[in-house]
């Protein structure tokens, strides 16, 4: 893999990840696409998609560090307080938690 080849998966990994639309499968498919070769048997892609990943996934933390440290917040009200109350952070958290469930199953 070249510079060139990793700046071009870095954007696209960028440029998807947001939408509803599979970035891993377009890192996956696109090279193909292009002939860059067999890149998914290359010892170096797996690790560079997981760092790909790993920094969208700091970059959307440190935008929404406000948001992110509001609903941790209205969470641990919540567990003091015993209750979630409806038309609240903390009930945007509650949903959250419990959309999250399915993904950890």
């Amino acid at each position: 893999m070249n510079i060139w080849q990793i700046i071009f998966l870095a954007l696209l990994q960028g440029i998807t990840e947001l939408f509803p639309i599979s970035s891993l499968g377009h890192t996956v498919i696109l090279p193909g696409l292009f002939g860059w070769g067999d890149l998914e048997r290359n010892k170096s892609f797996l690790p560079l998609i997981v760092a790909l990943h790993l920094g969208t996934s700091i970059a959307l933390v440190i935008y929404f560090w406000r948001d992110w440290f509001q609903v941790i917040r209205s969470v641990v009200k919540s567990v003091k307080e015993g209750e979630v109350q409806t038309g609240t952070d903390e009930w945007v958290s509650f949903l959250i938690i419990i959309g999250c469930i399915p993904a950890g199953l």
